[in-house]
């Protein structure tokens, strides 16, 4: 990404401004999820925090895959044993039309819901 942030600076187009500006900003997205996954193990509110401020940043998903993002997150939740958590993010998850099953464990999915029907 780097690479094409230089290239781009030695370009004599007009819209070289914009063009490296959506490559730094797509450079950040990808360097913040990195940090998420990083920080896995040693800080999960932190991991959160990322998480949603790349959901809640709509340019972040045309460069992070957002179920990605959504995957990450409700295993952490899941792991923590905050299935009702992990569970209300597989709903947003759905609601934005992303398929959970290309992003997450199925049976992890089916744990959630089969735990969820029996809380309710």
């Amino acid at each position: 990404m780097e690479r094409a942030v230089k290239y781009a600076s030695k370009s004599t187009s007009d819209d070289k401004e914009s063009r490296i500006q959506m490559l730094q900003q797509s450079k950040h997205f990808i360097d913040r999820f990195t940090e998420a996954r990083q920080q896995i193990q040693s800080n999960h509110q932190e991991v959160l925090r990322i998480c949603q401020q790349l959901l809640s940043n709509p340019g972040a998903d045309n460069v992070v895959r957002v179920g990605d993002v959504f995957a990450q997150m409700i295993e952490l939740e899941n792991h923590q044993g905050d299935g009702g958590s992990a569970y209300k993010l597989v709903q947003q998850m759905q609601e934005r039309g992303i398929m959970a099953n290309r992003h997450l464990d199925q049976e992890m999915v089916f744990l959630l819901n089969l735990n969820i029907e029996l809380t309710c």
